[in-house]
């Protein structure tokens, strides 16, 4: 995976090809100057990694624990931990202030399945697939600068995501994707 590194448990949701998808945007595109540089649900690290490799300092937040400790490991592994902080929240991006402006990547839980019939929190993104990102997207649409990048599959009410994100302030576009057979992951481009 672009000579990054990681490991994880069965608590923490292992790298695929939707992360992939989102790390080679981080690594091959120009990304803007911002005033932080955000890996929202991070998981076991790779995109902040990625954005560590930049020299971009980036807060990684996740909800899982056993996320949070797998990115510090992973982050120290890679050698970029200096360049790293990894906080484990629930509040998601509400104890940041709106003036900053900010890069967030994000690959959400995004399957259309209920958590609460057991699935697993790194994948199963409620009604629509969408219960993380509209969280995520509310609680952007405060921030008076903001570009992120969210993957998203086929099978998330993409619809429904493209609506809340007009009705939020952003605009919205296609910058990537990737085709298997009966599924597509799109990685998406939100600006404000």
């Amino acid at each position: 995976m672009e000579g990054i590194y990681v490991r994880g448990d069965k608590d923490v949701y292992r790298p695929g090809e939707d992360s992939l998808l989102l790390l080679s945007h981080i690594i091959r595109t120009d990304l803007p100057d911002m005033d932080l540089y955000i890996d929202f649900g991070c998981g076991s690290g790779i995109q902040a990694i990625g954005l560590g490799r930049r020299r971009l300092y980036t807060l990684a937040l996740d909800i899982n624990i056993h996320a949070s400790k797998a990115c510090v490991e992973n982050s120290t592994r890679n050698g970029v931990d200096g360049y790293i902080d990894v906080m484990t929240t629930p509040r998601y991006l509400d104890m940041l202030r709106e003036d900053l402006s900010i890069l967030v990547v994000c690959n959400p839980p995004y399957l259309p399945v209920d958590q609460d019939d057991g699935e697993s929190i790194a994948w199963a993104g409620g009604e629509g697939g969408l219960e993380t990102v509209i969280s995520l997207i509310n609680s952007l649409s405060r921030f008076r600068h903001v570009e992120a990048y969210i993957v998203l599959s086929s099978y998330t009410d993409l619809s429904r995501f493209k609506e809340v994100c007009v009705l939020a302030g952003f605009r919205i576009r296609e910058v990537d994707k990737l085709i298997f057979p009966g599924e597509h992951l799109f990685l998406f481009q939100l600006t404000k």
